[in-house]
This record gives C-alpha cells, structure tokens and sequence, in this order.
C-alpha cells in the first residue's frame, strides 16, 4: 500500500486518495490511519466510512 501512494505522490494531477471501509473494521480503520488516511465523517452509501489521504 505504502508503494502505491509513494507512487501516486509523484503525480502532478493526484492531490488525494481516497478509499472507505466498514465503520467497525477497526483493524483496517487502524491500518489505514497509520499511513496518513484521515476519515471525513463521511458515509458511501448509508454503510461504509470515507477516509482521504492528502499526497
């Protein structure tokens, strides 16, 4: 994971990533904090939380 956002950082045209899981997955909501995500307080669609990491 750490390899495809170095990646997207050396792309001009990529300001963020973004991607959502289960609200009570805490182990991958744990995971993807540690590499930066932040969670919006956003749903997608009623079920799943939005994270967003700035690159």
């Amino acid at each position: 994971m750490q390899q495809v956002i170095d990646m997207l950082k050396k792309n001009d045209d990529c300001h963020y990533v973004g991607l959502s899981t289960e609200p009570d997955n805490y182990p991958a909501l744990r995971f993807y904090e540690s590499l930066g995500f932040v969670n919006t307080g956003e749903l997608l669609e009623e079920s799943e939380v939005i994270l967003l990491l700035k690159v």
